[in-house]
Order: C-alpha cells, then structure tokens, then sequence
C-alpha cells in the first residue's frame, strides 16, 4: 500500500514540476524599452562585433543577459550566453558587460510564451500519465494484477 502513495505522489510531483516549465520567445523592441532586470537579446552590428571582441570573444554576434543599468548611451548585462556567428553558444555566470547602444543591432526582450509553454506543461503531464498507466501505476493499491487467478 505504500507503494502505491509514493508511486501517485511521484506522478503527481511530476505533473506538477511540469507546469512550473516555461517557453521563452524573443520579442524585438526598441533599445530604450529595455528595462532594468528584464533578460533581453543583443544582436551586435558588424562594427559591434569587433569593438566587443575583446569584452566578449572573437566573432560574437550575440549576447544574452539581464539588464542591470540602461541610459541612452549604454546597456550593461549580466551576460548568460554568448553566441558566436556560427552560432555555437557559451554559457556565462552573470559577468557584468557593458554595450555601447552604437554596438546593437537589435534587441528582443525574452517573453514568456503562454502558448508554447501550455503545449509543453500538456506534453509533459501526458508523457508521465502514458508512463505510469504502462507500469501499472494507476491500477490499484495492492501492488499485484488484477487479472490473475488467485489460486487456493
């Protein structure tokens, strides 16, 4: 019987977990909209590129990060990621880097996409339903088959 408790209690656990997953998509705005602690995408200009390399790596097109201070003439990040012009990514811890506003190409801010976000959580939660009915989960709290002959 008590199998049968941590077994709902791992599914339900897991449903949970699932729900608590989000989908990010990067919405374009305009530079000045950038607020601070929202994690937005840098794309940097050719120009931009090559006056950060030395802050950033060679041949970086992109950074990701949460802004920590925004003016006119600047936005500094917390950087998370960068990513080079083939497009291999590097994770960072939060490095403080400063971008010229002359350096950006464009910006995205990331947004939580309700859509995709429901499409996964629905995913998730049928994905463990399908695994816990195939391992007989749900099928009763004695831990045996019911559709066996009990003999005397």
């Amino acid at each position: 019987m008590k199998q049968w408790h941590q077994r709902k209690r791992r599914v339900a656990m897991a449903g949970l977990a699932a729900l608590q997953l989000g989908c990010y998509t990067a919405v374009p705005i305009s530079g000045e909209m950038a607020r601070m602690g929202s994690r937005v995408q840098l794309d940097l200009s050719d120009g931009g590129a090559s006056n950060m390399a030395s802050q950033v790596g060679p041949r970086t097109r992109t950074l990701m990060g949460d802004v920590t201070t925004t003016n006119d003439r600047e936005l500094v990040l917390a950087v998370r990621s960068v990513t080079d012009v083939r497009g291999i990514e590097s994770f960072w811890s939060g490095e403080q880097v400063t971008v010229p506003r002359t350096d950006i190409a464009a910006v995205r801010e990331q947004r939580l996409s309700k859509r995709k976000s429901a499409l996964f959580a629905t995913a998730i939660v049928a994905g463990v339903l399908a695994t816990g009915h195939a391992f007989g989960w749900f099928s009763g709290g004695d831990g045996g088959r019911g559709d066996l002959p009990v003999s005397q």
